[in-house]
């Protein structure tokens, strides 16, 4: 398993991300399945980064792990923010999308990123520790 910490911060998210690539390409995805695990994974950094510390600037560390009974990438990002459950009570998995925004609330930015990493990951997981956030998201071969 490889791990690294980072600070939470959106001008680290490219070295954040540049991790989780080189971890798709060490358990040989192929380009188009690694390019979405990123996505899922900038996904949940940039929603941790704005909603675990909403006032500051704490740590994130992030850890891959290949999977080995079934060919697959298991990505760990904890934090120790402000408790933040992005699958609330079960996953979102068999939920549809939300309507489309209105022309009224265009203008608004956000609401589709848990969507995306839940809709692209295989199975996603949260628990809350003692004194942070672990979020688990896999992805199969």
């Amino acid at each position: 398993m490889q791990t690294k910490s980072f600070t939470a911060d959106l001008t680290q998210l490219h070295a954040m991300l540049q991790f989780v690539q080189q971890s798709c390409f060490l358990t040989a995805f192929p380009s188009e399945v690694s390019d979405k695990i990123v996505l899922a994974t900038e996904e949940a950094l940039v929603n941790i980064i704005h909603y675990s510390y909403p006032n500051s600037h704490g740590k994130i560390e992030i850890s891959c792990r290949e999977e080995k009974k079934r060919a697959g990438l298991t990505i760990f990002i904890k934090d120790d923010g402000v408790a933040f459950n992005p699958i609330h009570e079960g996953p979102l998995k068999d939920c549809s999308l939300p309507p489309l925004p209105s022309l009224e609330e265009k203008g608004k930015k956000g609401g589709y990123g848990i969507y995306i990493f839940v809709g692209i990951m295989d199975h996603v997981d949260y628990k809350r520790l003692e004194n942070g956030n672990l979020l688990a998201m896999t992805k199969y071969l």
